[in-house]
């Protein structure tokens, strides 16, 4: 009988990572259709359980496939130039989301004078990251703010432990 050697390639397929991200990608739609526990229905323990559990999970996951990636890379800058990339990704997908947003931005802030309103939406946007209308996607805005925080720690000698730092004070007092 033969073993099968996993390849710690950073392309190497995980089809247990893909299976529990498709799980809690239903548990992340779940958690939307929690408001309407006011009708009468409320999810099992369980399912409350991986609602709670589905957001952090996705960051770890990011984490450690970005992780996974960068060790495969020896130079630091093509360790940065990977890490740029997804954040430009992310910067694309959060700046397309406040534009879809915007109509309805613009609608909510009818009411206010043209100064007011300008200021409060950068005021949030600044910042929270979103504003009324894009708080749904929060997370990249978290996330590009996580990988810039990477990149330009890793020419620190001891990036880790500041980064472990960072997260656990950032953590603790949310």
């Amino acid at each position: 009988m033969s073993s099968k050697i996993v390849s710690s390639d950073s392309n190497a397929h995980l089809p247990g990572v893909d299976l529990i991200k498709y799980i809690m990608a239903f548990a992340v739609v779940a958690i939307h259709f929690e408001a309407s526990e006011g009708a009468g229905f409320t999810f099992p323990p369980i399912i409350k359980w991986l609602n709670a559990a589905a957001v952090p999970f996705f960051f770890l996951c990011s984490g450690f496939l970005l992780r996974r990636k960068l060790a495969s890379i020896d130079l630091l800058q093509e360790r940065k130039a990977v890490i740029f990339k997804r954040v430009r990704k992310l910067l694309r997908l959060w700046c397309c989301w406040l534009l879809i947003c915007l109509p309805m931005t613009v609608y909510a802030l009818r009411n206010d004078t043209l100064s007011g309103a300008l200021k409060t939406y950068f005021f949030q946007l600044v910042t929270r990251g979103w504003e009324l209308h894009a708080a749904p996607l929060w997370f990249l805005y978290s996330m590009i703010w996580i990988f810039l925080a990477i990149a330009l720690l890793q020419t620190v000698k001891n990036y880790k432990a500041i980064l472990l730092s960072l997260f656990m004070v950032i953590g603790f007092s949310n």
